[in-house]
C-alpha cells in the first residue's frame, strides 16, 4: 500500500497554579490533529494512548511527569472538530528543559472498509526527542510536538508498524498585545474602535504577536511578508508606540530577527518567534461613550482561558477607590448598557461607569451575555466603580450589573473590590444593583461595596451564588434570593437580610463621606472594620488587596476598602530670625507642644488662603468637623490640628471663614513634629517638657528638631550657621519628652556662673514612656578651661529613666569641656541612668576633663568613638560588647580590638577642625561596619558622606576623603524598629524591558517575603528577599530587581509579608505595570 503523511500536535498550556510554597507552572498537555480526509486513509479513526509524557530539567537533572492519569487521543475526531484534548495536568517548576519524553502503550487504526480495529505494531514504549526550551515564571507556552506519520506508520511483512518521527518541535508563550485607548495619540479613540479592529479568534496558532520595533507605517488589515522566512499575513494592527505586532498568519512562519515587511520603507523587525494572545486594551483618562460590545458570534471574538481579553486602566489612570471625573469614565446616557459582554473569557479592571439612561428599558453598566454554544464562562470584574443616577424615575429596570442569554456548563462570574451605588427609584420599578443568575453558573461576589440601590444584589437560577465579606447598606431589599450556603461574612443594615451565620445585620457602616460618594471606611467605624474573613486562600477567587490597592491584613475589612492607617507625616515648621514659622524654637514648642499619639491631632497636606492664625476654631466645608488651629505654616502647605467633633475630609476647605480657609489635599494623618532651624545665634533653655497638657510622643510621632542642609555646619563651628549660645543659660536643651532627636545643631556652652551647665542634658521621669532619644551630627563646645568648682557637661541625664529606655548618640564631634581645677567635673559624655542603654558610636570628643563617663545606665556600648587629649578617657562601666575605640591614653578605650596610646592627626586641631588628616594612621581604616549593627545602624559620617570611603570604616565622627568636606549627601539615621514605611516600585510602569525594582521599608525585619500575582490573582513568581537589605535615603529597606525577561506586559500585585519575632506580621500589596 502507499505510505500515507499525517501530523498531530501536543499542546501545553503553562499557567500559574495557586502555590504558596515555590512558584510552580501547571502544564496542560493537549493534544490537537489536522489531518486530512485523504492523509489518513485507509483508517477512518486513528488513537494513540499516552501513558506518560516527561520533560527533562537540566537544573536539576531528573525527568518531571507532566500526566497524571493516561489518556487516549482520537486524532480523527481531533481533526473533524478542530478540538483539543487535555492529557496531562501536573506541577512541573519554572526551570530549563532540554528532552521531551513520552510513553505510548497502544496505537490502534479503524480500517475504512470495516468495523475491525487494528493495533498497530509499537516497535518501542519509550520514546525520547532533544528539545531545549526555557519556562518562565508569569507567561503560558504553547508546545507544539509534531508527528510526521509518513516516517511513524509503515507496512511491513507483519503488518503495520508504528515507530513515531518528530519533524518539528516549537514553543510560543501567551503575551499581553496591548493597545491604548486614548481621545489623542492611542491605538484608539474608542473601546468600540479597537474592539471592531482585533476581534478575532485568539485562540488558534495563526493569530501571533511579535515583539520588536516598527519602521514607518503599518494599517491594520495590510498584507505583510517575512523578509527572511517568506512567511504571509494580515496586519491585525501595530500599536502605537511601535514595540507590538498583532498579526494572522497565512502562510509560513516568521522567525526572530527579520522584518515583517509592507514594503522595504514600512516594516517591523521582530525580537522573537512570535507568541499567542492577550488582546488587551488599556485606557486613559477620558469621557467614553457606552455601547461597548464584545461579541462572539461567528467572524468576532473566540476566547480561552489563556487567550482572554482584558479592558482595564493603568495605574497612573486609576481612580483612588473614589469616582474621579478626571480619570476614564464611561457614560451611559443614549446608550442602553456600558458593557455588553458575550465573549467567554473578559477581564475588566479598575473602570468607572456611570448610568444615567432614562429612556431605555434594562440600562445596565455592565451586562453578561452570551450562549451556552459558545463555552464556559470565565468572567471577571475587579476594582470597578459602577454608579446610577441616584433615583431614576418611569417605569423602566435598572442594574450595576446583570446578566442575559444562556450560560454554558461549569461557567463562573467573579466579582471582587467593586463599589457600586445609586441604582434606585422612587416608583414600583426593579433597581439592582448586581442581579446575579444563569442556570450552569457560579457567581463569586467578594469584598464589593453596594449603596443606595432599591435592590443591592439579587440572586435568581445560578447554580451557585456565593457572597462572602460584601456589604449592602441604604437599599430597600440588601440580599434577595437564594445564596449558596457558603455565603458568609457580609453586612446589612436590615433586620434578617445578610447571608452568613457570621454576618452582621442592622448594622451601618461610617464612611469617609457617604453624601459625596467615598465609600472609603472611617477610622471610626465599628461595623464593617476587621469584620471580614481573610481570602488570600479562598479556592474560588483568592486576592489579598483592596480597591486602592492597598494590602488587606489581619482579620479583613468587608467591603471594597480595606482601612489603612497612614504613617504619621512630618510638620515641618522653620525657626529663622524672620519670615519663619517661629523666630525661636521656644516659641515653637509653646505653640505646638501637645499629645502627638492621639488620633485626634492631625495633619493635612493642601493649600492655605488669606490668614489662619494659632488657636482659631475651624470648620469643614463638606463634613461640618470642628476643630482648633495648632498651626498653619507660614508658606501655606500644611495645617495642624486638633479636631474637636466629626472628621475632615479630602478636597474640603477647613474654615475660619469664608475667606480664610485651609483647602485639603488629603484626609489628613498623624503627626511628627519637625522644626527646621535656620542661621542665627540662638539663646538657650530650649525646653522639651513633657508633664500634663505638654509633649506626649511614641517612637512613630516623635519630636525632631534638625537643621537643613543649607543651613548646617560642615563639621566644624560654624558662627555663620544656626548655633544655640548658652551663656547666662544653664543648658542649651533640656529634654523631658521621651521621642526626641536633634540632628545637625550646633551648641556653645559658656556658662561660667551654674553648677551643672550642660549642652544637652536628657532628663525625664520613670512615670513617662520609655525614651528613645537620638543625637546625631552636632557639635557641642564648651569654654575651653572653666573656672571654678562647678561641674559642666556636653550631654548628661537626669531625673530617671523608664524601663527599656535608649539614648542613641552618633556622628557627634564634642570638646573643652575642661577646667584647670582638679575638683571640677567636665564631662564630654556622660552616660548613665537606670533602666537605660546608650550606644556611643563614632563620636569625636576632645580636649575634656573626661571624655565619656559610663555611669549607673543598664549598658553603656561604646563603638568607633575618639577621645583625644583628655585627663580620663573612657572612665567607669562599659558594657563588654564595646569595641573599636581610641584614646591616646594607656589602657584606657574599651575592647579587644581598641586602640590605646594613639594619636590622632586631625586637619587642624588648633583650629578645632577635627576632620581626620589624610595623613592619619590612627583612626582611618581602624573601625568596624556599623550598617547592620542591630540598635543604631548607619553608613555615613557628620558631613554625610558616605562610610567606608576605603573598605574598612574610620573611627570618631568623620570619616576621611580625599574628596575633602564636601557634603555629598544629608542623611539622618536608619531606623531599625519593625513597622511599615514606604513600599513602592519604580520604575512604575517599567518599560522596553527595564526592570523594576521593589522597595520595602519596614525596619529590619527576620523575614521578608516577596509573591508576585497576575490581576486574576494568579502566583507568577515568590522569592525570600531577606538578604537585600540596604540603607536607602537613610531608612532600612529591602529592595528586589524582578527578573522580567519574558514577563508578559500587564498590571501586576505584589505582596510583601515581613516577619519579626513577637511582632504581628506586616503585610502590604501594591501593584506594578510592565510594558514592552
Amino acid at each position: 500500500m502507499d505510505k500515507k503523511r499525517t501530523t498531530f500536535r501536543l499542546i501545553t498550556f503553562v499557567f500559574i497554579a495557586f502555590v504558596l510554597s515555590a512558584v510552580s507552572c501547571i502544564n496542560n498537555l493537549s493534544a490537537a490533529a489536522s489531518l486530512s480526509q485523504t492523509l489518513r486513509a485507509p483508517f477512518s479513526n486513528i488513537d494513540v494512548t499516552f501513558t506518560d509524557i516527561s520533560v527533562y530539567s537540566s537544573d536539576n537533572s531528573e525527568w518531571i511527569s507532566i500526566m497524571s492519569d493516561q489518556k487516549t487521543v482520537n486524532l480523527s475526531s481531533l481533526a473533524d472538530l478542530g478540538l483539543t484534548q487535555v492529557i496531562g495536568d501536573n506541577n512541573i517548576p519554572s526551570g530549563n528543559y532540554t528532552k521531551v519524553r513520552y510513553t505510548i502503550s497502544e496505537a490502534v487504526g479503524k480500517p475504512k472498509n470495516n468495523n475491525q480495529q487494528f493495533v498497530f505494531e509499537l516497535s518501542d514504549v519509550i520514546f525520547e526527542e532533544n528539545y531545549s526550551f526555557t519556562v518562565n515564571s508569569g507567561n503560558s507556552y504553547l508546545l507544539t510536538i509534531q508527528f510526521d506519520l509518513f516516517g511513524s506508520i509503515t507496512d511491513t511483512v507483519t503488518g503495520y508498524k508504528y515507530f513515531p518521527v518528530v519533524s518539528k518541535i516549537s514553543l510560543m508563550k501567551y503575551e499581553e498585545f496591548v493597545c491604548t485607548i486614548k481621545p489623542t495619540g492611542g491605538d484608539y479613540t474608542t473601546l468600540s474602535q479597537w474592539s471592531e479592529a482585533i476581534d478575532c479568534d485568539l485562540t488558534v496558532s495563526t493569530n501571533v504577536v511579535f515583539n520588536g520595533v516598527k519602521t514607518g507605517t503599518m494599517n491594520d488589515g495590510a498584507l505583510v511578508t517575512g523578509s527572511v522566512s517568506g512567511a504571509q499575513a494580515k496586519v491585525w494592527h501595530a500599536t502605537v508606540d511601535g514595540t507590538q505586532i498583532f498579526v494572522n498568519v497565512t502562510n509560513g512562519m516568521f522567525a526572530s530577527g527579520e522584518q515583517i515587511r509592507v514594503n522595504e520603507s514600512n516594516y517591523f523587525t521582530t525580537s522573537d518567534n512570535g507568541n499567542l494572545v492577550i488582546a488587551v486594551a488599556e485606557c486613559y483618562a477620558m469621557e467614553h461613550p457606552g455601547s461597548v460590545y464584545l461579541a462572539a458570534h461567528t467572524g468576532h471574538w473566540t476566547t480561552g482561558p489563556n487567550n482572554y481579553i482584558e479592558i482595564r486602566t493603568p495605574v497612573s489612570e486609576r481612580h483612588n477607590g473614589k469616582w474621579d471625573d478626571t480619570k476614564f469614565r464611561m457614560t451611559v446616557d443614549d446608550e442602553s448598557y456600558g458593557f455588553s459582554v458575550a465573549a467567554s473569557h473578559v477581564r475588566l479592571d479598575g473602570l468607572q461607569i456611570e448610568v444615567l439612561n432614562e429612556a431605555s428599558d434594562h440600562a445596565r453598566g455592565i451586562e453578561l451575555s452570551g450562549s451556552s454554544e459558545y463555552g464556559p464562562w470565565d468572567r471577571r470584574i475587579s476594582n470597578c466603580i459602577i454608579k446610577g443616577k441616584d433615583s431614576f424615575t418611569g417605569g423602566l429596570t435598572r442594574y450595576g450589573i446583570s446578566y442575559s442569554g444562556s450560560a454554558c456548563s461549569s461557567s463562573a462570574v467573579k466579582l471582587w473590590n467593586d463599589v457600586i451605588y445609586d441604582f434606585n427609584t422612587t416608583g414600583d420599578v426593579i433597581c439592582r444593583g448586581i442581579y446575579a443568575g444563569r442556570q450552569n453558573s457560579r457567581w463569586y461576589l467578594y469584598n464589593n461595596t453596594i449603596q443606595n440601590c432599591k435592590t443591592g444584589i439579587c440572586s435568581n437560577n445560578a447554580e451557585a451564588v456565593i457572597v462572602m465579606n460584601t456589604l449592602v447598606q441604604d437599599c430597600n431589599n440588601g440580599f434577595e434570593g437564594n445564596f449558596d450556603t457558603s455565603s458568609d461574612y457580609n453586612l446589612s443594615d436590615l433586620a434578617n437580610d445578610a447571608p452568613g451565620t457570621n454576618s452582621k445585620n442592622e448594622t451601618t457602616v461610617s464612611f469617609v463621606n457617604k453624601s459625596g460618594d467615598d465609600f472609603h471606611l472611617l477610622k471610626a467605624d465599628a461595623g464593617a472594620k476587621d469584620s471580614g474573613v481573610d481570602l488570600s486562600t479562598n479556592l474560588n477567587l483568592y486576592f489579598a488587596a483592596d480597591i486602592d490597592g492597598e494590602s488587606r491584613e489581619g482579620n479583613w475589612d468587608i467591603g471594597a476598602d480595606e482601612y489603612f492607617t497612614p504613617l504619621p507625616v512630618e510638620f515641618i515648621c522653620t525657626i529663622k530670625s524672620t519670615g519663619g514659622d517661629y523666630a525661636t524654637l521656644n516659641q515653637w514648642t509653646e505653640a505646638i507642644d501637645c499629645d502627638l499619639t492621639v488620633p485626634t491631632n492631625v495633619v493635612f497636606n493642601g493649600t492655605k488662603t488669606g490668614t489662619i492664625n494659632d488657636g482659631t476654631m475651624v470648620t469643614g466645608s463638606i463634613s461640618g468637623a470642628y476643630g482648633k488651629v495648632w498651626h498653619a505654616t507660614v508658606e501655606g502647605t500644611q495645617i495642624f490640628i486638633n479636631i474637636t467633633s466629626g472628621t475632615f475630609v479630602a478636597d474640603e476647605q477647613i474654615r475660619v471663614n469664608e475667606f480664610n480657609y485651609f483647602t485639603t489635599s488629603s484626609n489628613g494623618t498623624g503627626a511628627i513634629a519637625v522644626a527646621e532651624c535656620y542661621a542665627m545665634e540662638h539663646p538657650g533653655s530650649v525646653y522639651l517638657a513633657a508633664h500634663t497638657g505638654h509633649w506626649t510622643t511614641s517612637p512613630d510621632n516623635y519630636i525632631e528638631i534638625r537643621t537643613p542642609v543649607s543651613e548646617r555646619h560642615t563639621g566644624t563651628l560654624d558662627d555663620t550657621k544656626f548655633k544655640i549660645t548658652a551663656d547666662d543659660e544653664g543648658y542649651g536643651f533640656s529634654i523631658a519628652a521621651s521621642d526626641v532627636r536633634l540632628d545637625g545643631l550646633q551648641i556653645e556652652v559658656l556658662n561660667e556662673a551654674s553648677d551643672h551647665a550642660r549642652g544637652i542634658e536628657l532628663s525625664g521621669s520613670s512615670e513617662y514612656a520609655p525614651w528613645d532619644r537620638r543625637i546625631a551630627n552636632c557639635i557641642i563646645k564648651g569654654k575651653g578651661n572653666f573656672a571654678g568648682g562647678l561641674t559642666r557637661y556636653g550631654i548628661s541625664y537626669s531625673g530617671s529613666a523608664s524601663l527599656n529606655s535608649m539614648v542613641k548618640l552618633w556622628n557627634n564631634v564634642v570638646y573643652d569641656f575642661n577646667a584647670a581645677s582638679t575638683n571640677t567635673a567636665c564631662i564630654g559624655v556622660w552616660a548613665g541612668k537606670q533602666n537605660s542603654k546608650w550606644y556611643v558610636y563614632n563620636n569625636t570628643i576632645q580636649n575634656c576633663k573626661t571624655g565619656i563617663y559610663g555611669g549607673n545606665a543598664e549598658a553603656v556600648i561604646v563603638k568607633n568613638t575618639i577621645v583625644q587629649d583628655c585627663s580620663d578617657g573612657f572612665k567607669n562601666n562599659f558594657d563588654a560588647s564595646s569595641d573599636y575605640n581610641l584614646s591616646d591614653l594607656a589602657g584606657d578605650a574599651p575592647g579587644t580590638n581598641s586602640k590605646n596610646e594613639t594619636t590622632v592627626s586631625f586637619v587642624n586641631k588648633s583650629g578645632d577642625d577635627f576632620h581626620l588628616a589624610d595623613r592619619d594612621t590612627g583612626a582611618r581604616n581602624a573601625g568596624v561596619d556599623l550598617l547592620t549593627d542591630l540598635f543604631l545602624a548607619f553608613n555615613y559620617d557628620i558631613d554625610g558622606n558616605e562610610r567606608p570611603v576605603d573598605d574598612v570604616w574610620d573611627m570618631g565622627a568623620d570619616e576621611e576623603s580625599t574628596l575633602g568636606m564636601m557634603k555629598v549627601v544629608r542623611q539622618q539615621l536608619a531606623d531599625p524598629t519593625f513597622k511599615l514605611g514606604d513600599v513602592y516600585a519604580y520604575p512604575n510602569p517599567s518599560k522596553g524591558g527595564i526592570k523594576p525594582t521593589i522597595h520595602v521599608e519596614v525596619g529590619m525585619a527576620d523575614s521578608v517575603n516577596l509573591k508576585i500575582y497576575n490581576l486574576a490573582a494568579e502566583l507568577i513568581y515568590e522569592v525570600d528577599i531577606d538578604d537585600t537589605l540596604k540603607i536607602v535615603d537613610n531608612k532600612y529597606a529591602y529592595e528586589y530587581q524582578w527578573n522580567t525577561a519574558g514577563i508578559a506586559s500587564g498590571v501586576y500585585i505584589y505582596y510583601v509579608d515581613a516577619q519579626k519575632s513577637g511582632k504581628n506580621h506586616i503585610k502590604i500589596v501594591r501593584k506594578l505595570a510592565l510594558i514592552r
